[in-house]
Parts: structure tokens; C-alpha cells; sequence
């Protein structure tokens, strides 16, 4: 399959996928915003930068969103599969209690990095309005897709879309 036809199929897979936010800051085809912020033990710092060369998932998401619950495992299993192809997955949690976060992961652990937005300053340069909300970028930082919501389904398009940049 030559790289446009590979672009076309990959945009096909997420129409429907996940909606488009016309209010959205960030959008597909654009790069994607550069943040840095601690990870929930607070003991490192991450810059989205320094994962430019990876296809990466930037996650957002909420102790008391029930499609989380649903999505934490289905992809924790696609980073476990994938993490060796250069694959990662940033999630970033908006909980204004820290402890909220720290709960929900105590009950469904993942393998993957995850973040602690304590400021909402990360959630409003994306203009997070639906949870969960997820950026799908390419090894150049650009973002390919944006999925809203999950349903069940949803992470065999996800997988596929990942599988596509992972091959460019």
C-alpha cells in the first residue's frame, strides 16, 4: 500500500470513530501542542517533545468517567503489544483531587505513563470537553486522529489507526 492510500484508509477509520469538535483548539493535521507535566507519582516530569520518533496516544481522562473504566485495560493490552514498536501512551488525568486519580489507578493499574494536569492548564489549551478524549499522533507529532468517548469496539479501530503510523 503506497502512503497516501495508507492516509486515506487511516483517516476512513476514525470517521465515525470519534466526533469532530469544531470548538476543538487542537485538530487533526496539526501539530500537536507541546506540554510538559509530572507524572502522578510526581517524581518525574514528561515533555511531549521528547517523545517525537513514537507514535503516541495522548489520553485524557477522569476518575469518575465510566467509559475510563472500560478503556484503561483495552489499552494497557494495546501498549503492551505495541510499546516495542515505538508506541506510547500519555494519559492525562483531570481529577481536581489527586487522590481520586491515585484510587482508580490502585483499581485498574496500566503499564503506560500517566499525568496529573493539578491546574487544568493542559485540559484547556486542548479544550477537553468530553472524556474520555483521545489524540492519536505520528512519529513527526502531528495529530492523525482525535477520538471522543469509547465504546466497545472502538480499540480495534484505534489498534488499526496505530498499527498504520506505526508502519510509516
Amino acid at each position: 500500500m503506497k502512503l497516501p492510500t495508507k492516509l486515506i484508509v487511516l483517516t476512513a477509520l476514525f470517521i465515525g470513530f470519534g466526533s469532530f469538535n469544531v470548538i476543538a483548539k487542537v485538530k487533526v493535521g496539526e501539530p500537536l501542542p507541546n506540554f510538559e507535566l509530572k507524572t502522578m507519582d510526581g517524581t518525574q516530569v514528561v515533555k511531549m517533545d521528547s517523545l517525537k520518533g513514537k507514535v503516541v496516544y495522548v489520553d485524557f481522562w477522569a476518575s469518575w468517567c465510566k467509559p475510563c473504566l472500560k478503556s484503561f485495560p483495552l489499552l494497557n493490552d494495546i501498549y503492551s503489544r505495541k510499546k516495542e514498536q515505538g508506541f506510547e501512551i500519555v494519559a492525562v488525568n483531570l481529577d481536581q483531587k489527586k487522590r481520586n486519580a491515585e484510587d482508580f489507578l490502585n483499581k485498574k493499574p496500566v503499564d503506560y505513563t500517566n499525568l496529573y494536569d493539578a491546574n487544568g492548564d493542559v485540559s484547556n489549551t486542548f479544550n477537553v470537553s468530553v472524556m474520555p478524549v483521545g489524540y492519536l499522533v505520528d512519529r513527526k507529532g502531528i495529530v492523525r486522529a482525535i477520538h471522543h468517548g469509547f465504546l466497545p469496539g472502538d480499540e480495534k479501530k484505534l489498534e488499526k489507526g496505530i498499527s498504520i503510523l506505526l508502519k510509516r
